[in-house]
Formats: C-alpha cells, sequence, structure tokens
C-alpha cells in the first residue's frame, strides 16, 4: 500500500484543515521544478580529520603535510586524486566516482572566525549560523519557518531527540532513528487492552477539541501525533537498489530512502554520525580511514536508490562536521581539535569538482594557532543550499552576515 498525504489526512479525524496536524508544523518545501526538493544532512559529530579525507598530498610541493603528519599521512600514491594537489582517501572509491561524473562538490577549508575548539560550542555554531552563542534556533529552522505550513512534518531529525539545527519556535520536527520506535504505547502485559486505549486517546483527545484555549490545542496535538504514528506504521517496505555496508548508520540511510519512497512530505532530513574525535591510535586497524569508507559506501548505495526513486535530480546530500583536526598528529598517534574541515555536496544537480583551492600548508601561512586559514564560511555554503536549492531569504536564516552565494548550485 502506498501511504500519501491522501491518506494521512483522511486517517485524522481531528484536523479541521491541513495545516492542524500539530502546532507549528514546517512548510513543505516548493521546488521550482514538479518534484519537492530534497535534503539529506550527515553531520560527522566529533570533529572529523579533514587532512585525511581530502588529502592535500601535493599542496605547496607536497612537502609539509607528511612532515606534519609522520605516521598518520595517506601516501599520495595511493589518494583518490581531484586535482588542486588534493585526492580523497583511498577508501572513498564510491564518492570518487560520483565526483569524477561531476555531481559531488568538494568545498576544503570551511570554517568562520575565531574558531571554538570545544565540542559543544562549535556544534552550536554550525547548527545556528550565530557566532554570539545565541543558540535559540537552527538556521534549517529558520530556512524552513518562511513557507506555508504543510499537511505532513516535512523535517525529520533521524537522532534520539531534536538537535538543534532543526529547532525553532513553535516548530514539530518529529525525531527518531527507527520507524519502529513511532509506535503506540501499550503494556506488554496486557496487550489485549491496545485498541481500548488507543480508542480513550483518541476520544480524550476528541472532547477536549470542543473546548477552547490549551485544551483544544493540546487535542490538536495528541490527534495529530496518533494519526503520525498511524502513518509511520503503514509505510510500506522498499527494495533497496543499493548495497549498504553493516552499519547502524547505514540501517538509518536505508531509513531515510524508505521514508522518500513512501513520499510522505518528509523531504529533509538531519543525520547524526558520531565516533571522529580520533585524539589517540586514529589509524590503529585502520579505524578513521575504514570509517570513512563506511561513509562513502552508504552514501553511494543510498544515492544508487535515489536514482531508483528517480529523485537524484531533486536531492542534496550534505556531509560537514563541527570543526577539523590538528594540522600536526599529536604524540599518542593521533589528532586534536583543529579548525577547518572540508564540507561535500553530492546530487544530481550539483555542479560538482573542487570548488576552492585548498588552504596553504607552508608553516608561514598558518594560523596564530598553528592550524589552516579558512577559505570559506560556512555560512556562504549553507546559505547557498538556503537560498538556492530551498528558496528560503538567507537575510533571515544568517540574520546580519553578508552572504556569498557559491557556484555548486546552479
Amino acid at each position: 500500500m502506498t501511504c500519501n498525504r491522501r491518506i494521512f489526512l483522511k486517517r485524522s479525524a481531528l484536523l479541521g484543515s491541513a495545516a492542524l496536524i500539530l502546532p507549528g508544523l514546517r512548510a513543505a518545501i516548493a521546488a521550482p521544478g514538479s518534484s519537492p526538493r530534497k535534503l539529506v544532512l550527515i553531520d560527522l559529530r566529533g570533529g572529523n580529520d579533514g587532512l585525511n579525507m581530502v588529502v592535500p598530498y601535493g599542496v605547496n610541493g607536497g612537502a609539509y603535510y607528511t612532515e606534519f603528519r609522520p605516521s598518520l599521512n595517506v601516501g599520495a600514491g595511493s589518494v583518490l586524486q581531484i586535482g588542486g594537489g588534493c585526492g580523497l582517501n583511498p577508501t572513498m572509491t564510491a564518492l570518487k566516482s560520483h565526483f569524477d561524473a561531476g555531481r559531488l562538490a568538494v568545498i576544503p577549508g570551511v570554517s568562520y572566525p575565531d574558531p571554538s575548539f570545544s565540542h559543544e560550542v562549535a556544534t552550536e555554531i554550525w547548527a545556528t549560523g550565530s557566532l554570539s552563542y545565541d543558540f535559540s534556533e537552527g538556521w534549517l529552522a529558520r530556512s524552513l519557518d518562511q513557507f506555508a505550513a504543510p499537511s505532513f512534518p516535512s523535517a525529520l531529525d533521524v537522532d534520539e531527540s531534536v538537535t538543534t539545527i532543526l529547532r525553532g519556535r513553535d516548530a514539530f520536527v518529529p525525531s527518531f532513528t527507527s520507524i519502529s520506535q513511532m509506535k503506540y504505547p501499550t503494556d506488554s502485559n496486557h496487550p489485549e487492552d491496545k485498541v481500548a486505549r488507543r480508542v480513550a486517546y483518541q476520544a480524550i483527545a476528541s472532547g477536549l477539541a470542543a473546548g477552547v484555549g490549551a485544551p483544544a490545542t493540546m487535542s490538536t496535538t495528541i490527534g495529530g501525533m496518533l494519526s503520525l504514528i498511524d502513518t509511520l506504521q503503514s509505510v510500506p517496505q522498499y527494495a533497496y537498489a543499493g548495497t549498504y555496508p553493516d552499519h547502524w548508520f547505514a540501517k538509518q540511510m536505508k531509513m531515510v530512502a524508505r521514508l522518500l519512497n513512501a513520499n510522505l512530505g518528509l523531504d529533509v532530513f538531519h543525520v547524526m554520525l558520531g565516533g571522529w574525535d580520533t585524539h589517540s591510535d586514529q589509524e590503529l586497524d585502520g579505524y578513521h580511514s575504514l570509517r570513512l569508507g563506511m561513509l562513502s559506501d552508504t552514501i553511494g548505495a543510498f544515492y544508487t536508490d535515489l536514482v531508483n526513486l528517480g529523485i537524484d535530480d531533486d536531492t542534496v546530500v550534505v556531509v560537514y562536521s563541527e570543526f577539523g583536526r590538528t594540522v600536526y598528529q599529536n604524540g599518542s598517534n593521533g589528532t586534536d581539535h583543529g579548525t577547518v574541515n572540508p564540507v561535500f555536496v553530492l546530487g544530481g544537480a550539483v555542479n560538482g569538482g573542487l570548488i576552492v583551492p585548498h588552504p596553504p600548508l607552508d608553516p608561514n601561512a598558518l594560523d596564530e594557532h598553528g592550524e589552516l586559514t579558512r577559505s570559506v564560511d560556512f555560512r556562504d555554503v549553507f546559505g547557498t543550499i538556503a537560498d538556492r536549492w530551498l528558496g528560503a531569504n538567507v537575510a533571515q536564516v544568517f540574520p546580519g552576515y553578508t552572504y556569498g552565494a557559491m557556484n555548486f548550485l546552479p
């Protein structure tokens, strides 16, 4: 059975209009073409080592990279060359194929002025776009709030709770890591009561709906949540076209593909992947490189499903991390909290390539912390996505910031 907006609205007996599923629902993204545009953000939490992801083996003649990292460097002969003295980690063959096809944009040297070395602060800065530690709402929430309320939640945080990037005023964004989590709660000792409990909750909501004020608002929330659960439990299975690795992150991306196939109106996804805080033994048993390979293979499989669903031209996948790692390896065969990092943008509509040159590695060109200098402000990357992909007003997304559009999107 195909589960779509029409089915959802039929099930929502409490709804007087499509906008009343839950208070403050986000907007469906209106695209210039016939299909709504989709956005998938992959958040590498913990500070990914961008220098071993986009390897500057030939920048400034190629000597400094190996001097900075005598045992952690990726050999020049093994990197997957992308030009500009750079190459992808040799485990990232799936993403290299997309780079070669012209649909993967690699943006090195991304950060912001006076970057923080704190995980918590840096994560909030990237999520909000605010450098003044005003962490009230996310830049993506501000983007989506500019559109009319949809008939179904348009954004999902694939996490245990809604993170800052999708948090905003009066906004409802579901958060879960598995569709099976979104089910009606029952007493395992009395499963026979499931139907009666469900009817009782619906009756309470219906009774409250006749009132005014907070109780009536609560009735809408209860009714909408019941309908949301019903709809998600009816999402059809999907025969995946891509071959995914055996990893929990891959399972989450498969869920995203399944939800896209269901065509519910969920078009925006934030997916968190941790495990990048490599202070010691970064390459013990190939840890970091293998993790990059798993990331690449998962995204490659996901893109195969986008093609299979016919939405590869309508979907953009963005990979980023809150900061990079130090230029120099430390005494524990790892790297510490750094500054700049590459951002990847993948999609059928993306203008691929190495978008800007890699920051110089010459020790005389490093900043006061001995780290790489910034080439691109992350607000220009996210601003381009908000503007050219979502159609939002960037002045409202990043107030007070003079946004410069980038050419990775037409």
